[in-house]
């Protein structure tokens, strides 16, 4: 008879994070948004015991600093308690954020609860009607920055028939992350596991589809608005014989979103508000979420619009009557890439030096030369991922055509 397991992986839960630059939102609002992680965690809770899970694997971050606060340690050992009662194990690692070299209040786990080792890869059996269906390895941070690849200490044991690794790191060429325990797919595929259960990265990833599965996926909510999208954990089913099989479920309560919104046929503002309410409309249906507006495309609204002010009072009421909803969709800001529309450009005088400077742009890591070689600068920026140099691109090319155009615009 094949030997199967089932579990839940989940990672980087962030407990209790304080959702810095909210406070300003409605008082209603911010303490839903505060307790945002617990009501995702409960939801993960709610699915082991539903799908009667063999137990819960999580991947490091359980908390947002090392100095985990005890609301989130009493809330998180309460769902432990709830997994205890229904027969559901839980196996943890800590990560850079939840490291075990923090200063805290301890206090006791439910028996259910297996935390790995902070000094060296610890491999701990899963065990069910007395036979060891599993061994589960892994490896908590002691400090905040383990920088080693500590994949080669990971050592398969012949007793299980199933082994699975837990591992709270960087993937090689990873891009926007420290590179906290790096390695590369090829170190973990050589471990000949079943299953590689990662945490660190908040963007859901499948590295390595199967033979076996090597899996990030992502926070269980989004906390600022960088971390768009549905957030979630993988529910995994393991079987003796290489077989596997994985889905991945949303527990997120408040979805932050981005959407792109084209101006090409809007031609006054009263216009656009109708159309940035019915966008907000049908992101209700969905539930609640924080939804950053990015306006693009060309418009005779430009000039209008390049005054932030202005932006920033069309969100201020469009969001007047969210206070007190049960699925609040709230606008966290509107922003714009917007241009002239095209006949302003056809009457310029200067579009050929502009589409020089533009052509400029391009070589973005010679333009912040002097910057990178501010000593400061480097203390807090190590580089920019190729997203972010698009943005800032984006942004100063819309500076300049304010800042160009501007008086040509008035002459005309």
């Amino acid at each position: 008879m094949t030997r199967r397991i089932t579990f839940i992986h989940t990672a980087d839960l962030h407990l209790d994070s304080p959702f810095t630059g909210l406070e300003h939102l409605p008082e209603s609002i911010f303490k839903r948004i505060q307790e945002s992680t617990f009501t995702a965690f409960e939801r993960v809770i709610e699915l082991a015991a539903k799908e009667k899970v063999d137990f819960i694997l999580i991947a490091g971050d359980l908390y947002d600093d090392e100095d985990r606060s005890l609301k989130a340690q009493l809330r998180l050992k309460k769902q432990f308690e709830r997994l205890n009662e229904e027969g559901i194990q839980v196996f943890i690692i800590f990560g850079n954020h939840d490291h075990t070299g923090g200063n805290w209040v301890h206090i006791q786990w439910p028996e259910n609860v297996h935390i790995f080792s902070d000094r060296d890869v610890e491999c701990i059996p899963f065990v069910r009607d007395g036979k060891v269906l599993a061994n589960i390895y892994g490896y908590s941070y002691p400090t905040r920055s383990v920088t080693e690849n500590i994949v080669y200490k990971f050592q398969k044991r012949s007793e299980a028939p199933l082994h699975i690794g837990l591992l709270h790191g960087t993937a090689s060429g990873t891009e926007g992350h420290e590179p906290y325990c790096p390695f590369t797919i090829q170190n973990l595929l050589e471990k000949d596991f079943d299953y590689w259960a990662l945490g660190h990265i908040h963007k859901r990833q499948i590295l390595h589809r199967s033979d076996p599965p090597i899996i990030y996926p992502g926070n269980i909510q989004g906390r600022h608005k960088k971390e768009t999208g549905e957030k979630g954990v993988y529910l995994v089913e393991l079987a003796e014989g290489g077989k596997s099989a994985y889905r991945f479920v949303p527990v997120f309560d408040i979805l932050w979103n981005e959407i792109k919104l084209s101006v090409n046929e809007i031609a006054a503002v009263g216009e656009l508000y109708d159309h940035i309410r019915a966008v907000k409309e049908q992101q209700r249906r969905n539930g609640s979420a924080l939804l950053t507006i990015m306006l693009d495309g060309a418009s005779s609204l430009f000039w209008d619009l390049m005054d932030q002010d202005h932006l920033d009072e069309l969100a201020q009421i469009l969001n007047e009557e969210e206070e007190g909803k049960n699925d609040f969709v709230w606008i966290v800001s509107i922003q714009h890439q917007i241009v002239p529309s095209d006949d302003f450009f056809s009457s310029s005088y200067i579009s050929k030096d502009f589409e020089q400077i533009l052509d400029h742009f391009h070589q973005f890591d010679e333009a912040m030369g002097p910057l990178y070689k501010n000593r400061l600068f480097r203390r807090f920026f190590q580089s920019f991922t190729e997203n972010e140099k698009e943005e800032l691109i984006k942004e100063a090319k819309t500076m300049i055509y304010y800042e160009l155009f501007k008086q040509e615009w008035k002459r005309s």
